[in-house]
């Protein structure tokens, strides 16, 4: 249940907030006077996506708020469906949703304080709230949307998507075959080609990193003979018996050895020479392990260049360097293998593309008795529901012909509908009345919605093209849904809002700079002049006011009848 609704700088709305009530809400005002912007503010709590038009003139933002008071039904199924709004949640059963839109047209969304996406505020308001709006009669000229209507009613989604997924696996299936048919030669030639590629490569023998491997121990080899002479030279230096480091080195400890035995503070000094003769001997074993490590060998050397030259090559003639080129043998390896094994043999194709239809036809007949049985059920709720609504003669039929197979299924669904007797049904937009429309879709609404929680249910002008006593019957059936849902009306039938629980008054008034649109409850005797405006026209007489609170009974007697059935069945 929305409790509470709050607009800011939103279209000609300067400020308002209202506190609804739990049942049914109607909203009336003259044309013009910017009722649409009351559903234009629930459509964005809805999710609906948003442009900086939205926005007041000379404001920089608009602010809409909506505080949700979640029964505990609607509270499981909202923590079943969106799991991770049971922390924000925590443990309340209050849902604030607040939007905020900038000059970008972007801004941010939070529910109960926590940033969230817009996604993620369409999956929370898809159970919150359903807007049924006067362009939504047209969906009713439209087969698809019929088919979409028919499958929400009865189809189970798994049959739907047993189809989606054959369709999606026949058609790959069947454009393979094609191509292969409409493009064998060529194909031929492109696997030729691959396949002497392929050899080349293999024979190769490529190996990821070898370029650098190859270049780094070349350029050690080549270095080798600076290295060698550097070597050579320094073990000379070590070991010439003449003046070497270490012979040097030896008759040094020796002396301070001999003065270290004279004098004590000698002692650390001759220390030091020791350790300095203890490291040169080792760096000495060190020269020599090293000495004959990557021995000059010309053949070897020899094989390198001649290696990165064949590599150098490779890479010039496929455009590829390196890994690339290693990466583009196995591409290629696969892909002729995987031709050499039949994996494009036509019969093969031929084969799979006939495996693939036949799942296809079978998804498509259980689906397509699926919506056969759900339409002559569906049928069968919708015409006694019109006969309600003083469509007393009407028939509704829902149609599932064969179609062209399609990802949704191989059914034409389409609502046929008579209303006098004597005439066959035929589609809705070539018999239906623009009252009649009015009706049908909102016993298609109410009935569609029956298995949903308690969402709020917004109807924006739904009474098109009705009026009299077909309108009052309409507003009971509006009305008859509050014991479930809550409802938001906007109408232009003065029996149907003598009917709401809370009747609010959208007004406009202008200056010379600008233009502002408010929203207000009214009291018992301001809704009596409001009705009676309704029905007058431009001149308010007390003979209309007298209707005014004549309907304004009626709606109190209805609403004594529908408690009084309630507690029957209770």
């Amino acid at each position: 249940m929305l409790s509470v609704l709050r607009m800011k700088n939103l279209v000609l709305v300067e400020e308002l907030e209202v506190e609804l009530s739990p049942a049914m809400n109607v909203m009336t005002g003259e044309t013009g006077a910017g009722k649409s912007i009351l559903l234009k503010g629930i459509q964005l709590l809805g999710g609906r996506r948003a442009s900086a038009d939205v926005i007041r003139s000379g404001a920089e933002r608009c602010e809409i708020e909506g505080l949700f008071v979640l029964p505990e039904e609607q509270r499981a199924i909202l923590v079943s469906e969106c799991p991770w709004t049971e922390e924000l949640l925590g443990g309340e059963d209050e849902l604030l949703v607040r939007r905020v839109i900038d000059q970008s047209g972007r801004g941010k969304i939070t529910l109960n304080g926590r940033l969230c996406t817009l996604g993620e505020l369409q999956q929370v308001a898809e159970l919150l709230v359903d807007v049924t709006g006067q362009h939504e009669q047209h969906t009713l000229f439209d087969p698809y949307s019929h088919r979409e209507l028919l499958d929400q009613f009865g189809v189970e989604e798994s049959l739907i998507e047993s189809v989606r997924s054959a369709f999606l696996a026949w058609n790959t299936s069947r454009k393979l075959f094609e191509e292969f048919r409409t493009a064998s030669a060529a194909k031929q030639e492109h696997f030729r080609r691959l396949s002497l590629e392929r050899d080349e490569l293999k024979k190769a023998k490529l190996r990821v990193g070898e370029r650098l491997e190859l270049m780094t121990e070349l350029k050690r080899v080549e270095s080798f003979e600076v290295i060698s002479q550097s070597l050579s030279e320094a073990q000379e230096l070590l070991d010439d018996r003449e003046s070497g480091v270490l012979r040097q080195l030896s008759q040094l400890v020796s002396r301070l050895d001999l003065a270290a035995d004279k004098e004590e503070k000698l002692k650390s000094a001759a220390e030091l020479a020791v350790s300095a003769e203890v490291q040169l001997k080792e760096l000495r074993f060190q020269l020599n392990d090293f000495s004959g490590v990557g021995d000059l060998n010309p053949a070897e050397l020899e094989r390198m260049r001649e290696r990165l030259s064949e590599l150098s090559k490779l890479e010039r003639r496929y455009g590829r360097v390196d890994d690339d080129l290693v990466a583009y043998f196995k591409t290629i390896d696969e892909e002729v293998s995987a031709f050499e094994s039949g994996a494009f043999d036509e019969e093969r194709l031929k084969k799979e593309l006939s495996i693939r239809e036949k799942e296809l036809r079978l998804a498509e007949e259980k689906l397509t008795a699926a919506r056969k049985s759900a339409g002559e059920k569906l049928s069968n709720y919708v015409q006694p529901e019109l006969q309600l609504l003083n469509l007393k003669q009407a028939r509704f039929i829902t149609s599932v012909t064969p179609a062209e197979s399609t990802a949704d299924g191989a059914d034409r669904v389409e609502f046929l509908f008579s209303a006098n007797p004597g005439e066959e049904p035929r589609p809705m937009q070539k018999v239906a009345s623009g009252g009649e429309l009015s009706r049908v879709l909102l016993v298609l609404k109410t009935i569609l919605n029956e298995e949903k929680p308690s969402v709020l249910q917004v109807f924006d002008e739904i009474d098109t093209g009705i009026g009299g006593a077909v309108a009052q019957t309409v507003g009971e059936k509006i009305r008859g849904l509050t014991p479930r849902y809550q409802v938001i009306l906007v109408t232009h039938a003065p029996q149907i809002a003598a009917l709401g629980h809370k009747h609010f008054l959208i007004e406009k008034s202008s200056t010379e700079t600008s233009s502002t649109t408010t929203l207000r409850e009214l009291g018992e005797q301001e809704r009596v002049g409001e009705i009676a405006r309704m029905l007058a026209g431009k001149t308010v007489t007390k003979e209309f006011e007298a209707s005014a609170r004549e309907l304004l009974k009626v709606g109190e007697k209805t609403e004594k009848k529908q408690k009084g059935k309630r507690s029957h069945v209770d």
